[in-house]
C-alpha cells in the first residue's frame, strides 16, 4: 500500500470527537479445568461520533465478546470503557431472537416498548424500514413463515427503529444471498450517516467490510490485543460495482486476504 494510504491513519481527531474511548479492555473466562482462556488483552481504542468501525478478525477471536461488553451485557475482567451514561445503543446480534408469538411488525417494535416509548409512533418508521430493506408486506408475518435471510433483516431493524446513537452489528448479513447483501449494505450505510449514528460492525468478511466503513481495525492474533488500522475513502457509496473496482478496495482486499491465505497455511 501507498505511504500516503497510510499515513491518512494518523490524522488527528479532536477530543470532543471521541464517543468511546476504550483503555486497557481485558477479559478472560474460565474453562472447564479452572485455567484462564484470555479472549480480549488490554485493548486501547478510540471510537469517534459519527463513523462506522468494523473489526476484522478471524471466526472465533472474541468479537462477539467485544460487543456484549460494549453493550454492557457482559462485564471486562479488568480495564474501563468511557462512554456517555445516557447512550441509546442499537445491538444486532449474531443470530437474532424474534418472539414466535409476535408478528414482524411487533417483534420490530418490542424494544420501543422495553424503552417505554410509544409504539404507534414508531409504526410508519418500521414500514419504511421494512420497504427499504425488501421485506414490504410481511408486516403480519410470523418468524415461522420465515426464511434466514428475512429474519436477519428483521433483526437489523430492530436495532434500527429507534435511531440509536450507537449501533453495534455482528455479522449483519452472513445470512442473505450475496445480490440482497450487495444490495442492502449500501442501504444501511446511507441509514448510519443519514441519522449521524455511530457504527461498530465486527465480521469476517473482508468485503462487507470494506464497503461499510470509515476506518477498519484489524486484528491478527489471539487473544485480541494489537491492531492494525486503516482508512477507508471511497469516492462514492451507491454503486457496489464501483466500490470493488476503486484502488482503495482492492488494496485493502488485497491486504487482508493475503493474511488469512498466509493463516490457513500455517
Amino acid at each position: 500500500m501507498s505511504v500516503s494510504f497510510r499515513q491518512a491513519v494518523c490524522e488527528p481527531k479532536e477530543m470532543n470527537d471521541i464517543l468511546i474511548n476504550i483503555k486497557h479492555l481485558t477479559k478472560y473466562f474460565h474453562n472447564g479445568d479452572g485455567n484462564k482462556c484470555l479472549v480480549l488483552a488490554d485493548i486501547n481504542l478510540k471510537v469517534f461520533r459519527g463513523e462506522v468501525l468494523s473489526i476484522i478478525a478471524p471466526s472465533g477471536f472474541g468479537k462477539s465478546t467485544f460487543l456484549n461488553i460494549l453493550a454492557s451485557i457482559d462485564t471486562p475482567s479488568s480495564g474501563n470503557i468511557e462512554k456517555p451514561t445516557d447512550i441509546d445503543i442499537g445491538y444486532m446480534f449474531q443470530k437474532e431472537v424474534l418472539l414466535p408469538w409476535r408478528n414482524v411488525l411487533n417483534n420490530i417494535l418490542l424494544g420501543v416498548e422495553i424503552k417505554k416509548k410509544d409504539a404507534a409512533s414508531y409504526r410508519k418508521r418500521a414500514r419504511q424500514l421494512l420497504e427499504c430493506f425488501e421485506l414490504a408486506g410481511t408486516e403480519r408475518l410470523y418468524p415461522h413463515e420465515l426464511s434466514g435471510g428475512m429474519h436477519q433483516r428483521v433483526g437489523l431493524i430492530q436495532s434500527l427503529i429507534y435511531d440509536p446513537s450507537l449501533l453495534l452489528l455482528d455479522e449483519p448479513f452472513s445470512s442473505l444471498d450475496y445480490v440482497s447483501k450487495l444490495k442492502l449494505e449500501i442501504e444501511l450505510y446511507k441509514i448510519i450517516k443519514s441519522k449521524n449514528m455511530t457504527a461498530i460492525l465486527v465480521t469476517h468478511d473482508i468485503e462487507e467490510a470494506i464497503t461499510l466503513s470509515d476506518r477498519i481495525i484489524f486484528f491478527r492474533k489471539r487473544p485480541l490485543s494489537q491492531y492494525e488500522e486503516f482508512p477507508v475513502i471511497l469516492a462514492e457509496r451507491d454503486d457496489p460495482s464501483k466500490i470493488r473496482r476503486s484502488q482503495v478496495f482492492t488494496d485493502l482486499f488485497s491486504h487482508f486476504w493475503n493474511f488469512f491465505e498466509k493463516q490457513k497455511e500455517s
